[in-house]
């Protein structure tokens, strides 16, 4: 074999296992939250997994460690496709749910990042959306500063002062609460960046609009918590159509984001395919990868387009949610 080849050879089978290796560790992340972060990778295993099965044969000549490395590559590409593939399905179901006769209602999630240094161009970027509610993430930073630009516009907005999350209106608030009820012995912020309001839709009818901001998967235990909150703190107000938004930090084909889809039910997702991070890593413009910002809804609610668009200073693309009220 010419060096050529043989490095072709030892990189295939590098692929192949390595591959394998992530695809196992990452099934064994059914039960550990670290290791379930290795899932948020999983497509990326079905391009992994197949070149290298491919490159070992091509390039090795035979033997049993040439079957052993096809036999891995395949399977960590398989366990990527299993994982991710069912994301396209679920696009399916909401596309044929989708464009209902109803009222329209525009609704924003934003992540606006923390530490954004252009806040007053964010919220000029929210307000050319022209949406009827806006749902804003990590609200506690500089993002204060721009308030008064959005307020110009939506003359109603949720008060929970130790929270992140902000909701904003152009409709009354009729009720409205803050945070989840998070078990004794959690540390007192686990749960905070969690509101709800109650306000009327186009239609004359009541309608819940709920914005969420869950904790990093790493290290697990927050968001553990909070996402095990969440169906008892939604459940309350599922007798009005409800729609929740916000940022979950999790890719769906984690194992942490697949429970999450079981105990929210009835509200179902609308989110798939639309990858909403990285938008800014050290001030520079990257394509999104990951899909972390969902959306869930309720009866009452039909989609009719899901945009991701980039709002300037956020390390997140905000989302632009077109439904129809039934």
């Amino acid at each position: 074999m010419t060096p050529w080849r043989i490095l072709a050879a030892a990189t295939a089978a590098e692929l192949c296992l390595g591959s394998a290796a992530a695809a196992a560790l990452g099934l064994a992340g059914a039960v550990n939250g670290w290791l379930d972060l290795l899932n948020c990778a999983a497509p990326l295993l079905i391009l992994t997994g197949a070149l290298g099965a491919l490159g070992v044969w091509a390039t090795w000549t035979g033997g049993r460690f040439r079957g052993v490395c096809i036999a891995a590559g395949a399977a960590a590409a398989v366990y990527g496709a299993v994982a991710s593939l069912p994301e396209a399905t679920g696009a399916l179901a909401v596309a044929l749910a989708g464009n209902k006769p109803g009222a329209a209602y525009r609704v924003l999630e934003a992540n606006v990042y923390r530490a954004n240094v252009v806040p007053y161009r964010t919220a000029l970027a929210l307000l050319d959306r022209r949406a009827d509610a806006v749902i804003v993430v990590e609200s506690n930073g500089t993002w204060e500063r721009a308030r008064p630009i959005l307020a110009a516009a939506y003359a109603y907005s949720s008060f929970c002062p130790e929270t992140g999350v902000e909701i904003w209106l152009k409709t009354p608030i009729l009720a409205q609460g803050c945070r989840m009820p998070t078990p004794s012995g959690s540390y007192h912020t686990w749960g905070e960046d969690f509101v709800w309001v109650r306000t009327l839709g186009p239609d004359g009818r009541p309608l819940v609009l709920v914005g969420v901001h869950l904790g990093r998967p790493y290290p697990p235990g927050r968001q553990d918590v909070e996402r095990q909150a969440l169906p008892g703190a939604v459940a309350g107000l599922a007798r009005d159509r409800v729609l929740l938004a916000g940022d979950m930090n999790a890719a769906p084909w984690t194992f942490a984001m697949g429970a999450l889809d079981r105990v929210l039910r009835p509200l179902r997702r609308w989110t798939f395919w639309q990858p909403t991070y990285p938008a800014l890593i050290k001030h520079r413009l990257t394509p999104p990868l990951l899909p972390i910002d969902h959306v869930y809804a309720g009866a009452g609610w039909a989609p009719a387009r899901i945009e991701p668009f980039r709002t300037p200073g956020s390390d997140h693309f905000a989302l632009q949610i077109d439904a129809q009220l039934q």
